[in-house]
């Protein structure tokens, strides 16, 4: 079918201009004179695609957007604005309004015909994957609602109404086997399939025999065309299905077996009764896939069954998440002690895995809190389809933090689990196209074991883990890592960090840190600066320097970071008043700040007024961000940023390709170096790839009016390939090693 495409433009010739380049494609092509008659056309025709200009004398085009996507009709139209308009803050503007594009004129042919199938194909992809998510919601809806009760008879009339609808076919009941007798316990139907819902079947009219019996306790589902019903069945319409489905429900459970399974090999399934789903009009194609949907429905309902019979007197509101529907804190904090001591005393091994969805600020802040709670459900549900055990138990542990209890499993057991839980929420391929890590959902995972003893505890376990998943963090995310050390290490472990966090405190108190410069060599012949970056060090009791990379990630997680900051700020100002100013004029220092300062406004007017009362001139100082923290706060780091450039600062982006955004977010962060990450110049000459990533983020730096640095500069080899490559700075142990402040400065 050819699309439909909606010109908005208040100039015919305009109109005539596109018509001419779009008619050739075979579009259907419908045209609006102003804004106001563009919305009436587009909520009467609903258009594929709509080609919007800015600039109309009633109704401008931002307003015309505004209002289409707040249609729910027209919202997920795209809009593609056509303008003669240059400034940045316009297209910024329409971009927020909802619009996917820009086309500023005069538009080219070429360029508007690649952009319209582009975004035909883009939009056609999406509604695709949105039909698809409908499906799967509906069918958690079923799931949720089915476990929101233990009665019975609410959970199968719930579910049969539901699994009707879905379906859409004429018949589906849920019929119980019980000793030799099947009866319906409900059902949906239309209106003209007629149900006799007090009727009782032999049992053979379903289940004929002991390997059939056998047969459906495999799980196995049976199709028959036609199916015989005079005897046979609980409608007694006279009118005769075309199809039978008959999907096995079965449940965990001791009951009594029908005759039927004696002197059979022992089950742990018992089979409780069938979902039958009856078809009177002509069955549909993709019956593979409908039977696999049906699967997950009896899978579904067994659980549902399982729990009313076994009477499991749950308190929803107390130990159910009530946004992920998986069990929350304080049950976790239960069944975890209960776990631990059940499994002390048969000396059996506990596992438990953290996991943690990356960058979910990142995905809050881009997609909004109601995107992001609808991520956790679908994280929350992939992780729990995943683990199958009854004795298994998943807990939203925190905000995006999920854990899971494994009893009787081992480490290597737990790994696996772990692995396969990581790969079902890639497999969800949930968007997070602003992600550090990837384009989609991805999780990290820490994962510790242990077998339950008097001399540990289970907080032990929980910390270990954690230990675990930080670790993953570190490593990058969309990961796992092992706690592979006795448990009881991860109580020395936390010892350890208390001591280190009244160490670092007792440092800031009695001025026990020393501020050390690293020069940072310009590669250019035209300038004679000197660069030095600020870099931070510790004295211990022995006169030992300890280096930052041992206190820094304990600083961090104990919220020391802005403190530390406000230290090297006061620390390097003091140290540069009591200087010739004279002799600082060709100095620039680079200072790094943490994301906790850069989140701390105290923090933001403490630099500012320091700054200001210091009486330096403000080229003295760049200011070092790393590009995760910028692209993870974007709005606050914009403010930072412009507030500070006016006192005459200058900013470097740090770590510079790192993470995935960086291109999408340097246009609008104002910086005005970027310092390349290290782990690319260390293999400059070993890794070819490596190279065209400096030769690239090179190439954009100068087009865009930026200077580069080159970090990890080790050898003459790497600074001959760097200069080479026309990088602007370097920095690195073959240029100069961190020596003391006032040293390497004198």
């Amino acid at each position: 079918m050819n699309k439909t495409i909606l010109i908005v433009d208040d100039v015919p010739g305009n109109l005539q201009l596109l018509f001419k380049y779009l008619n050739k494609q075979n579009y259907k092509i419908m045209f609006a004179q102003s804004g106001i008659s563009a919305i009436e056309t587009a909520e009467k025709i609903i258009p594929d695609l709509i080609l919007l200009d800015v600039m109309m004398p009633d109704v401008d085009g931002f307003a015309v957007c505004r209002h289409l996507k707040a249609n729910f009709d027209t919202k997920d139209i795209p809009i593609i604005f056509m303008t003669g308009l240059t400034d940045t803050q316009d297209k910024i503007e329409g971009l927020r309004l909802g619009a996917i594009d820009y086309l500023t004129k005069p538009i080219e042919e070429q360029e508007l015909v690649a952009r319209i199938k582009t975004h035909l194909t883009l939009h056609s992809l999406n509604q695709h994957l949105i039909k698809d998510a409908a499906q799967q919601k509906l069918l958690f809806e079923i799931s949720d609602r089915i476990r929101e009760s233990l009665d019975l008879k609410i959970i199968l009339e719930t579910a049969t109404t539901e699994i009707r609808s879905l379906l859409d076919c004429e018949f589906v009941g849920v019929a119980q086997l019980s000793e030799q007798n099947i009866s319906l316990e409900a059902y949906s139907s239309i209106g003209d399939v007629r149900v006799d819902s007090a009727k009782y079947l032999p049992c053979c009219c379903v289940c004929s025999d002991a390997e059939e019996y056998q047969f459906y306790l495999q799980g196995n589902i049976q199709i028959v065309e036609e199916p015989e019903t005079e005897t046979c069945s609980f409608e007694t319409s006279s009118i005769e299905p075309l199809l039978r489905i008959i999907a096995p429900i079965l449940i965990k459970k001791n009951n009594s077996l029908p005759n039927l399974s004696k002197n059979l090999t022992a089950n742990t399934n018992t089979l409780w009764g069938w979902l039958i789903v009856d078809r009177y009009r002509c069955p549909q194609h993709s019956q593979a896939k409908e039977i696999l949907f049906i699967k997950k429905l009896v899978t579904q309902l067994a659980i549902a069954i399982q729990q009313a019979l076994l009477h499991r007197q749950l308190s929803v509101m107390a130990l159910v998440d009530s946004l992920t529907q998986v069990y929350n804190r304080r049950y976790f904090d239960r069944q975890f002690n209960l776990e631990w001591n059940r499994l002390k005393r048969i000396s059996s091994p506990l596992s438990l895995i953290m996991c943690d969805v990356d960058c979910f600020k990142i995905y809050n802040d881009t997609y909004g809190h109601q995107q992001g709670d609808w991520c956790l459900q679908q994280v929350a549900k992939a992780i729990a389809n995943t683990i199958k055990r009854p004795a298994d138990v998943l807990a939203r542990y925190g905000g995006e933090e999920f854990a899971i209890i494994l009893p009787h499993t081992p480490l290597e057991g737990a790994v696996k689990v772990a692995e396969t839980i990581r790969g079902a929420i890639k497999n969800l391929e949930i968007p997070h196209q602003n992600s550090l890590v990837d384009s989609i959902v991805t999780i990290s995972a820490g994962v510790a074991s242990t077998t339950p003893n008097s001399q540990d505890n289970p907080q032990l376990l929980i910390e270990a883990s954690d230990l675990a998943l930080y670790q993953s963090k570190k490593r990058g995310r969309d990961c796992i890592n092992v706690y592979s050390e006795p448990i009881s290490h991860s109580k020395d472990e936390q010892e350890q960090r208390i001591n280190w966090v009244k160490r670092l405190r007792g440092a800031l108190e009695n001025n026990l840190f020393s501020l050390y410069a690293q020069p940072i060599k310009a590669l250019g012949t035209n300038d004679s600066g000197k660069y030095y970056e600020i870099l931070l060090r510790l004295t211990d009791k022995e006169d030992k320097v300890v280096l930052p990379g041992v206190f820094l990630n304990i600083a961090e997680r104990n919220f020391m970071m802005s403190d530390i900051d406000t230290w090297v700020i006061n620390t390097l100002l003091e140290t540069l008043e009591n200087c010739d100013r004279t002799s600082l004029q060709n100095y620039r220092f680079a200072i790094n700040l943490s994301g906790a300062s850069l989140n701390s406004k105290p923090f933001m007017e403490f630099l500012s007024q320091r700054l200001t009362s210091s009486h330096l001139p403000g080229h003295l100082f760049c200011f070092e961000i790393t590009e995760t923290v910028a692209i993870s706060n974007l709005t606050i780091v914009l403010e930072f940023i412009k507030s500070i450039k006016n006192l005459g600062c200058c900013f470097a982006l740090d770590d510079f390709g790192k993470g995935m955004s960086s291109l999408t977010y340097l246009k609008n962060l104002p910086v005005d170096y970027l310092k390349i990450d290290g782990s690319f110049i260390r293999e400059l000459n070993n890794n070819h790839a490596s190279k065209v990533m400096v030769e690239a983020i090179n190439y954009i730096a100068e087009g865009i009016g930026l200077k580069t640095v080159a970090e990890f500069v080790e050898n003459q080899t790497i600074f001959d390939s760097v200069r080479s490559l026309k990088v602007d700075y370097a920095q690195g142990f073959h240029l100069g090693r961190p020596q003391v402040l006032m040293k390497a400065i004198s």
